[in-house]
């Protein structure tokens, strides 16, 4: 089962192959569930809410398996049930509360879990979210059909077993697997906690079966096929996942600048202001020249709660629906140059065409523009 949760589906493949922090929530949630599928006192889960709004700026998520535990302990234990969820939820407040980014930890909690989220939603927003953030097309859902196919075989296993009969742990986990499928339908972020929960209660139901007996009726040549075959299915799963990863980290891999840092450090004074309309070019600019500064450091959205005319316009012109004049380019964003990292190269090549000057150029990196260039003394590196 480590081995369908890790290859079976390349969007979790993705998602965990990145260093970022949903990694973290998502190892926060399961160690949550797994502590409810024993737990005997409300504490515990206090500390995981805690934690968790240390940890992530999502941390009202880890409420999902809380409110699941109590709908499944009620009738067995109302005072645990109702505990639970509001310990998790006290320590997700206290998180919040005793951050040392209070009172701004609830603004961005808003922002980012409120604002975000309607937006994506509603197909409104003004600024890029990022794909995962948006409702999957077909073709996602062929990708990750073993996703829906784990749930499929989960429900029809309940034919078998009645799922009042089902052990906590199993019932626990096939309700998380189906709201999260119901969640995928809208919000691909969902996914990355769904897989892991279908994974889980598919484990779980395997267990429950064999405890049952069912799988006795079949010969040992026949079961020992079926699990051979299991085995060709993941190494085959594994090959066209490899082949598809290959295929997306190898436009997206990020390379460190190295020229870049160079340059700027002979030609450009400490502190010289550097508008990056991309905000992805931030980590490799702050990585390799942290000297100067710059006018995107977070994604757009937390500027745009603060700025919204601003941020709305500089987003119109990274993604080419408007055409800013350099000037008006500098007053926006306060600087003196504007960076364009290779990625970007088509804003770049309209940049250049629309009378920007470029004072650098490597187009394994970029392009450094200076916003108050005169043509009769455009300096450029080829």
């Amino acid at each position: 089962f480590e081995a369908i949760l890790v290859v079976m589906c390349p969007f979790f493949t993705q998602r965990l192959l990145m260093l970022r922090p949903h990694v973290l929530s998502v190892t926060i949630m399961l160690a949550f569930c797994w502590h409810l599928t024993r737990a005997r006192n409300p504490w515990p889960s206090f500390g995981f809410g805690f934690f968790t709004a240390y940890a992530y700026s999502n941390p009202h998520l880890i409420l999902l398996p809380a409110a699941v535990f109590a709908a499944l302990k009620f009738r067995k234990d109302a005072r645990l049930a109702l505990l639970v969820p509001l310990a998790a939820l006290g320590g997700l407040l206290a998180g919040l509360t005793l951050h040392p980014q209070f009172p701004n930890t609830f603004v961005l909690w808003k922002i980012q879990c409120v604002d975000v989220i309607r937006q994506a939603a509603l197909q409104e927003s003004p600024v890029y979210l990022g794909t995962e953030l948006y409702r999957p097309k077909a073709a996602w859902h062929g990708q990750n059909a073993a996703f829906f196919l784990l749930l499929a075989l989960n429900l029809l296993s309940l034919r078998r077993v009645r799922f009042r009969e089902l052990p906590f742990d199993t019932s626990f986990f096939l309700i998380l697997q189906a709201v999260t499928a119901f969640g995928v339908l809208f919000n691909k972020r969902v996914f990355e906690y769904g897989w892991p929960f279908a994974v889980l209660a598919a484990g779980l139901v395997f267990r429950d079966l064999s405890q049952a007996g069912f799988f006795e009726r079949f010969t040992a040549r026949v079961r020992e096929r079926a699990l051979l075959g299991a085995h060709v299915v993941i190494v085959a799963a594994f090959c066209i996942v490899g082949v598809y990863m290959l295929r997306w980290v190898w436009p997206y891999q990020t390379r460190e600048l190295r020229d870049f840092p160079e340059w700027a450090s002979r030609n450009l004074p400490t502190g010289t202001a550097v508008a990056n309309p991309n905000w992805s070019d931030f980590p490799l600019l702050f990585y390799g020249a942290p000297q100067f500064r710059y006018s995107l450091g977070i994604e757009p959205m937390f500027g745009y709660d603060a700025m919204p005319w601003q941020v709305a316009k500089l987003e119109a012109f990274r993604t080419g629906r408007i055409m800013l004049a350099p000037k008006e380019l500098g007053n926006l964003t306060q600087a003196r140059y504007a960076f364009v990292g290779m990625r970007a190269w088509r804003l770049a090549r309209d940049m250049h065409r629309s009378g920007y000057f470029f004072v650098y150029q490597n187009e394994n990196e970029g392009w450094l523009f200076d916003l108050e260039h005169l043509p009769a003394s455009s300096e450029k590196k080829k």
